[in-house]
């Protein structure tokens, strides 16, 4: 598999340029799907690919998982609201700092 074979497309997912096949399904179905069949009861296409750091563009096949439609939209639904607390967190932060930082600074002025 050579870059030059290779292309982005529109959502940020590495493509093979000659088949338009998706490679983190190509790599999923070789070396995760196939060799353990068995352990999957539904047809390869039933399944949707997860890529446990969030990086579409890492195809390594260590971070590739499997899953039905709905345990792959739990994922990403738990993902968006540990996103949004951090931010939230963050925000209020800021917030904290700035009043901190103004009590400190009025301290200052008036001593």
């Amino acid at each position: 598999m050579k870059k030059e074979d290779l292309y982005m497309d529109d959502r940020g997912y590495l493509r093979f340029k000659d088949s338009k096949k998706t490679i983190h399904r190509w790599i999923a179905y070789k070396y995760i799907y196939k060799p353990n069949k068995q352990k999957y009861i539904l047809p390869f296409r039933k399944y949707q690919i997860h890529h446990k750091d969030g990086n579409k563009t890492n195809n390594n096949v260590d971070n590739l998982e499997l899953y039905i439609d709905k345990q792959h939209q739990e994922i990403h639904k738990d993902l968006i609201k540990e996103q949004f607390t951090l931010r939230v967190l963050a925000f209020w932060g800021v917030i904290a700092l700035g009043i901190i930082g103004s009590i400190i600074l009025f301290l200052i002025i008036i001593f």
